[in-house]
């Protein structure tokens, strides 16, 4: 249940339109209540926003997203090792609760699939991040220099000085 430091929906997508920035990153929404599905396609509607994703849902909820026609993750992880739904998600959501899971056997075989996937950094965890930083550097150009990969950071500021400064 939000509490009072919430900040509406409403206002994080007027803010996410407002002209004070050139960019619009990528949304990734995770809404912490089920049945919601109805709302969400009509306020993203209302805001003309198109770049992002819900993730983190149940499957039940997620077949609902589904059927809405929203753009949605599915989580790869130790626990979800099966890929439910890949065929309709618009990325893979990788997500080492207290495992890297990245490797280049896994990666192959979501580009196999032509599918891409967003990797969840260690520091969202609680875990040390550099050591899965060092392993994304070594993954070859044609991946990290694709629209194929995505990482969903806290520490935006620590990632551009490690992956474009060093």
């Amino acid at each position: 249940m939000p509490d009072s430091s919430a900040i509406a929906v409403d206002v994080l997508f007027s803010l996410y339109n407002s002209s004070k920035f050139q960019y619009r990153p990528t949304l990734a929404l995770n809404f912490k209540a089920d049945g919601l599905q109805k709302l969400v396609r009509e306020k993203l509607n209302y805001y003309h926003i198109q770049n992002y994703f819900l993730f983190d849902m149940s499957i039940p909820d997620l077949l609902t997203y589904k059927n809405e026609g929203l753009k949605f993750f599915i989580r790869f992880s130790k626990y979800e090792p099966e890929f439910a739904l890949l065929e309709d998600a618009a990325r893979v959501w990788l997500d080492g609760f207290k495992e890297t899971i990245l490797d280049e056997a896994l990666i192959s075989s979501l580009l196999i699939c032509n599918k891409k996937f967003c990797l969840v950094s260690p520091e969202l965890h609680a875990r040390a991040h550099f050591p899965v930083w060092e392993i994304i550097k070594r993954l070859p150009d044609s991946i990290l220099l694709s629209n194929n990969f995505l990482l969903c950071i806290d520490l935006s500021e620590d990632a551009t000085r490690f992956f474009y400064c060093n």
